[in-house]
């Protein structure tokens, strides 16, 4: 499941900026961007921001359609609630209805895109009124709040550690430690395969 955060703070004016560096391999020079992001404006007082990182063959699509499911229904889960508590709720929704939308679709051959394929996922609602910001998220895209060069919080990536590594082993996988394009990392794999080679705990998809 996300985890959710609810912080107070203060914001007089709101401005947004993106920028996108797509990640490199070394078997496939020309690999695809896999990143997509969204700013939607809720309400006078209310906005949604979210980034979400794409992995595997068609990462870069599925990345997609989790920000279409975001944008489609956050006005509804999210840009009406009440509460803080009703944000969070409408969070969770999102994610579990990106995560469900991925199911649906498939790749030439009929096998499901998300089989190898997923995204990290982090959200925030931010409500100039209230003074809050109330974020979730699954995967490793890190969400900090940094004021006058302190970082305030930062979201903990979902990495795969000695807990997860004993979870997997018992659901009959393992974990490996491998090094992909320069990166070494433990990785979640088929026992004796290196597939998927997921290299986070959690994430929308596989």
């Amino acid at each position: 499941p996300a985890q959710s955060q609810v912080l107070e703070a203060s914001c007089n004016a709101l401005k947004t900026g993106a920028f996108s560096k797509a990640g490199f391999k070394t078997y496939k020079p020309d690999w695809t961007n896999q990143d997509s992001n969204l700013v939607l404006q809720l309400s006078a007082s209310r906005t949604l921001m979210a980034v979400f990182d794409g992995h595997g063959l068609w990462g870069h699509v599925v990345s997609g359609i989790v920000r279409e499911v975001f944008t489609k229904l956050a006005p509804d889960a999210v840009g009406a609630a009440d509460s803080e508590m009703d944000i969070v709720h409408g969070l969770r929704r999102l994610f579990e209805a990106g995560h469900r939308e991925l199911q649906r679709f498939v790749d030439q051959q009929g096998r499901p895109l998300s089989e190898y394929s997923g995204s990290t996922c982090t959200a925030v609602v931010l409500d100039s009124v209230r003074g809050t910001a109330i974020s979730a998220h699954v995967g490793d895209s890190a969400l900090a709040i940094v004021s006058d060069g302190r970082v305030l919080f930062r979201s903990r990536d979902h990495v795969v550690d000695d807990d997860v590594a004993a979870a997997v082993a018992a659901k009959g996988g393992e974990v490996v430690e491998m090094t992909l394009s320069g990166i070494t990392a433990r990785r979640v794999c088929m026992r004796g395969s290196p597939f998927p080679g997921l290299a986070m705990a959690r994430a929308l998809g596989d």
